[in-house]
């Protein structure tokens, strides 16, 4: 993208040490690729749009167009939980790609064992702390009693304890459970593979790459402001397709995706082994870009009704 068109977001002067935290120097316009990419022999397009943060404590100038819609806010309740999350707001560009070749979701589960008897123990040891020469004597009769309950535990649970059970043939059961602990937040990748055919395909992907490495990253205030970041955008991630005469339809047999940010960024510009560039400008005639993502929300059975 030429660089007339990395403008200001915002027009309006800030004063003070924190001006650098409340600039983003970067609008990209749309970009697409290939640049075909919206013909009807290309029926399916992964869209990525991109919700820029904002400082909470900036008083608002004049704005570069954007699309309506805010996301995040300082401590915004949600239906289960407060979301402490800067606000966003969604910038009037988007990055359009070819769909890639992989495209998958996980679901993930975290369970923990834990033993009954071990909860036992712990119960046995919180009593025989209640214990203690200025302790009543209803305290002294319950921590005399986890004690027992303490110390009958370790013995059977030792070396000797497990031996004599062993000769008696029986074992000690510790009566397992499995408990509930929550779930992960989801993760994305995508893979992209670039070879433009003509320098406005290179200055595309140019400027692609270059739009993810910048929404990606931090912005470091000067002065008293550089104590502080401010943190990079996230990504509103869209699977659309053709759909006949209705062009740019979501595609319900694919997960919806929820605000995200961008993990991590590889760019290889030489994917082959070999580095290959045109003569004329020196660009890469090939680049992969690797993308991964994190949700900022969990996916409970209410947003999978939804379709993610």
């Amino acid at each position: 993208m030429a660089d007339q068109n990395i403008a200001d977001v915002f027009t309006k002067a800030t004063e003070g040490p924190l001006v650098d935290l409340y600039t983003n120097k970067y609008v990209p316009t749309n970009l697409k690729y290939p640049s075909n990419l919206d013909s009807d022999t290309r029926g399916h397009i992964i869209q990525f749009s991109i919700n820029d943060t904002i400082p909470a404590s900036y008083i608002e100038g004049n704005l570069t167009p954007r699309i309506d819609g805010q996301t995040g806010g300082v401590a915004e309740s949600t239906k289960k939980s407060l979301f402490f999350q800067p606000q966003r707001t969604r910038i009037a560009g988007t990055i359009a790609l070819y769909i890639p070749d992989s495209i998958s979701e996980s679901y993930a589960a975290s369970y923990t064992d834990v033993s009954v008897l071990d909860a036992i123990s712990e119960g046995a040891s919180a009593l025989s702390s209640m214990g203690g020469k200025d302790a009543s004597g209803m305290a002294k009769f319950f921590s005399g009693v986890g004690s027992a309950v303490k110390d009958s535990i370790a013995v059977a649970q030792s070396s000797a304890g497990k031996l004599a059970g062993s000769a008696l043939g029986v074992a000690i059961n510790p009566g397992k459970q499995i408990i509930f602990d929550g779930i992960d937040f989801r993760t994305f990748s995508f893979q992209f593979t670039f070879s433009p055919e003509s320098l406005e395909e290179s200055n595309v992907v140019h400027d692609i790459v270059r739009t993810f490495k910048y929404h990606a990253a931090p912005t470091i205030g000067t002065g008293v402001g550089a104590a502080f970041f401010t943190p990079p955008s996230s990504f509103t991630i869209e699977y659309l397709y053709n759909g006949g005469n209705n062009g740019g339809q979501p595609n319900i047999y694919l997960n919806k995706i929820a605000e995200c940010v961008l993990e991590n960024i590889t760019v290889n510009y030489a994917p082959n082994g070999i580095w290959s560039a045109f003569n004329n400008t020196g660009a890469p005639t090939q680049v992969t870009l690797s993308l991964s993502f994190k949700e900022l929300e969990i996916i409970d059975r209410t947003k999978i009704n939804q379709g993610y």
